[in-house]
């Protein structure tokens, strides 16, 4: 730990401008307050008296309801000092703040920090530090790291982290730096959060060395690190060097078995991948939906139909097939098997929680195997459920468009793109072009190539071949 001489009131300043105004609502607050919000003050206030035990959470939004500035008003003076709070509830708010993102209700819980001196509490401070960098408020949290009278390596933790969740990746490695010109000494948290930040900037020989340190330092042997390093290695795509790590790992927790079955799936070694499926269950480790996703996902691309019905039995006996993952999983393992009547039947079962991709899948494997109409139906029936298209679907439907062709259905399509912005998609804009031409409508497909920004080769080449196939046309 470093102590640090500065001076107090430059500590307590707040970073930012307080809004008065503000009046946020969070789930620890009482649901009875809640439910008044929209009522006069007082009446909120009654029904507060009325509480048989006062919990911390109805007192503190009765206090916010009361003036959106802690500092200025006596009403919260009052009741701050009937809920009797201490630094460990503001930390507890200020790690909700953190996790949901709510950094208006953190700058309330900072200007009560200063009212009641709890800034001065390195805890307080660190959760404070946290709440900043974790809601990208970034400039502020270094302004609080550099007030800070004593900073130890929890409070440089939270500065990596929220350079690596804000993408500041160069900025957490020289932060790691200026930790040992700090003589602070990294913990195995430390490591795991810079793997992590290797992994996303694809930064191997770092990650090697970072590995070595940890390799050195036998946090190697804990299953956070252990985990991290995992990853950051299929990130790399480097597979050999994951798996040596991942058959040396002493506790294989499920994060372990998911990340390396996900990084098999993505090298496209689908049953080695099933195979390890299958090791993590005998090893008694329970699957998630993203873990049956990732299987499902691997016995679609391998078309092992059997498998995949195994699975979806799997899923059915755990209860996962309602959750959007697996769902879709599923929706594309029937497709890619041709088993379209079980994709289509798993589509209906999903009902409102299927998304744009459950619909793509069902689309895509209709229209792949020549089941072009049907496709269309689908597409039909997409927008009159008002799931927004994406990109895919405006390209997979265009397919099936030229295949027919299908004029109006074409045009449809093409009022989702200009709907969605999709006109920048170079790949929306060339199908655009080669379906309007399939469709004899050379003169709409000249004037989506003029009305693209930047043609590239693949959108040239598309109105080359439009040109070609409308003189067949004629």
């Amino acid at each position: 730990m470093v102590k640090l001489q500065m001076s107090s009131s430059a500590f307590c300043s707040l970073p930012f401008t307080v809004n008065g105004n503000l009046k946020p609502v969070h789930p620890y607050s009482s649901n009875k307050v809640a439910a008044y919000e929209p009522l006069k003050l007082a009446a909120a206030r009654k029904l507060l008296d009325e509480i048989s035990k006062r919990t911390r959470c109805s007192v503190a939004e009765m206090g916010m309801e009361s003036s959106g500035n802690f500092g200025n008003s006596n009403a919260t003076d009052e009741l701050l000092g009937e809920s009797m709070m201490d630094e460990q509830y503001i930390i507890d708010q200020l790690r909700y703040c953190s996790s949901e993102g709510i950094i208006e209700l953190g700058e309330l819980y900072h200007g009560l920090t200063i009212k009641t001196a709890i800034c001065f509490n390195k805890f307080v401070a660190t959760a404070l530090l946290n709440m900043y960098a974790k809601c990208g408020e970034i400039k502020s949290a270094e302004m609080i790291f550099d007030r800070m009278s004593c900073i130890d390596v929890a409070s440089c933790n939270s500065m990596i982290s929220g350079y690596v969740s804000n993408g500041m990746l160069s900025e957490a490695f020289a932060f790691f730096v200026k930790m040992g010109n700090l003589d602070i000494v990294p913990n195995h948290y430390t490591y795991s959060i810079l793997l992590s930040a290797c992994g996303y900037s694809v930064a191997v020989r770092v990650g090697e060395q970072l590995h070595a340190q940890i390799v050195k330092l036998e946090f190697i042997s804990l299953t956070v690190v252990g985990n991290s390093a995992l990853t950051m290695y299929i990130k790399f795509g480097m597979i050999e060097e994951a798996e040596n790590l991942f058959q040396g790992l002493d506790n294989r927790n499920l994060i372990s078995w998911t990340a390396f079955i996900s990084g098999l799936y993505h090298q496209k070694a689908f049953y080695k991948a099933l195979t390890h499926f299958c090791l993590m269950r005998k090893n008694n480790t329970e699957p998630n939906e993203y873990t049956y996703s990732v299987a499902l996902s691997c016995a679609a691309s391998a078309e092992y139909h059997d498998y995949g019905c195994a699975l979806h039995a799997q899923v059915i006996k755990h209860g996962m097939t309602s959750t959007v993952f697996v769902g879709t999983a599923i929706i594309e393992m029937y497709s890619k098997c041709a088993e379209l009547g079980s994709a289509r039947k798993q589509l209906e079962e999903m009902g409102h929680i299927a998304s744009s991709a459950s619909w793509n899948a069902v689309i895509t494997g209709l229209v792949h195997n020549g089941e072009v109409a049907s496709g269309l139906e689908v597409f039909d029936k997409m927008l009159n459920n008002d799931i927004a298209c994406d990109e895919y679907t405006c390209s997979v439907t265009l397919k099936a468009c030229s295949s027919l062709p299908s004029l109006a259905t074409c045009r449809q399509v093409h009022s989702r793109v200009v709907k969605g912005m999709f006109g920048t998609n170079l790949h929306v804009t060339s199908s655009l072009i080669e379906t309007y031409a399939q469709c004899g409508n050379l003169e709409d497909a000249e004037k989506v190539f003029c009305l693209t920004s930047t043609p590239d080769g693949v959108t040239f080449n598309a109105l080359i071949k439009a040109y070609s196939q409308y003189a067949i046309l004629v």
